[in-house]
């Protein structure tokens, strides 16, 4: 069962609070879950029967295959619907954290109120992140760390665009490698659980039938829809836990500052 903290918790304590608000909040959260997988699915199994007897190697045909198709006309309103669902997501887990759980219709509802200013932090966020790229690696690099929880700002604290980006580079100071190592740490577990079932499922079923058989393409394209909705939840659940630790770290520092500013008697 997860209780939201009330103190830091170290770089363990919260990878645990992380597992325990996902795995809390996932009875919450998986049919939003399985409506965001939905519209990303659509392109994967168009091109697993477009690319059908293509070389993989042969990258100038599966480019030609992908330019016919068109298919990249439609990848603008499949990430507006999955960025719906994706923020629906992230408040029904940060109202499970905060014990009181949101239905289906409530989290859709915020999804689709915090879309255009979601849009709007996404934008400025890559414009800073490939300036400094372009400036050195390094700079673009330390930006995303530093601005990354700016979208669980949005939805926790019902930020602006650029508030919430603020609010991102405030909480990450001093707290830099312990932001990423977290959220990289559940990163490669989620990498790992996909990889170890897709082999598991998609490896018995090439033995059988074949890799491009009907019936492994049916099998990998399930699975990876199920995985999907499996671990859909899980990086906004870390990125939930990493927000309420350095909100905390940072409520601590603010009061220890203030306390410090009193005149001596």
């Amino acid at each position: 069962m997860y209780l939201k903290p009330t103190e830091p918790h170290t770089i363990g304590g919260v990878l645990d609070d992380a597992i325990k608000l996902y795995r809390s909040s996932f009875a919450n959260v998986w049919v939003l879950a399985f409506c965001a997988e939905i519209p990303i699915s659509v392109p994967r199994l168009y091109f697993e029967f477009a690319f059908k007897g293509i070389n993989p190697n042969n990258y100038q045909a599966l480019f030609a295959a992908i330019q016919h198709s068109g298919v990249g006309l439609y990848y603008f309103p499949i990430m507006l619907v999955f960025q719906v669902f994706y923020l629906a997501i992230t408040a029904s887990i940060d109202s499970v954290g905060r014990g009181a759980p949101l239905g289906f219709g409530e989290s859709l509802g915020i999804g689709l109120r915090l879309l255009l200013r979601s849009i709007g932090m996404g934008f400025c966020f890559v414009v800073i992140i490939v300036i400094g790229t372009i400036l050195l690696v390094v700079p673009g690099i330390y930006l995303f760390g530093a601005l990354f929880l700016a979208v669980v700002a949005i939805v926790v604290d019902d930020a602006g665009v650029f508030a919430s980006l603020g609010i991102s580079w405030r909480l990450t100071q001093g707290h830099w490698w312990r932001t990423v190592t977290i959220y990289s740490v559940i990163a490669i577990l989620g990498v790992i659980a996909a990889a170890v079932l897709g082999a598991v499922v998609g490896g018995t079923f090439a033995g059988i039938f074949g890799v491009r058989s009907l019936p492994s393409i049916v099998a990998n394209q399930v699975l990876s829809f199920a995985v999907g909705v499996l671990i859909m939840s899980l990086t906004p659940s870390a990125l939930l836990s990493i927000y309420y630790d350095l909100k905390l770290r940072r409520e601590g520092t603010d009061l220890a500052q203030r306390v410090q500013a009193l005149p001596i008697r």
